[in-house]
């Protein structure tokens, strides 16, 4: 994670990951980068509805890291003080409040994609 996005999530109030300083090296052009972070997205919270949500198949093998075709996410689940948190059902999802989404959004931080509430890919 590079410093100016590490900047937008603590002060947008995520307070729910560690960092861990990273150098990124390109080793054909011999250059060294020490403005990233390695991170961990602390805790992980099973909201989504599976009732109105759409899944791809309809068994995992854990029962837990689905394939969702749409997602419905049942915010009354979520902890009213979290503002970034992985989705148990699908753990490579990183749910993200809106004023996190924003203060990215504000920075012109280039490579993310957000999706609005009822959109999903996976």
């Amino acid at each position: 994670m590079r410093a100016d996005l590490v900047q937008a999530m603590l002060e947008s109030g995520v307070d729910n990951i560690q960092f861990f300083d990273a150098v990124i090296e390109d080793a054909v052009a011999g250059v060294r980068r020490y403005d990233y972070k390695a991170f961990n997205i602390i805790g992980i919270v099973a909201c989504a509805d599976a009732l109105t949500s759409e899944f791809m198949h309809q068994e995992s093998i854990s029962g837990l890291d689905r394939d969702f075709a749409a997602l419905v996410i049942a915010e009354e689940r979520i902890p009213p003080d979290i503002r970034l948190f992985r989705l148990a059902e699908a753990n490579s999802a990183i749910v993200v409040h809106h004023s996190v989404r924003d203060a990215i959004e504000a920075r012109r931080i280039e490579g993310m994609i957000f999706y609005e509430p009822g959109e999903w890919s996976g």
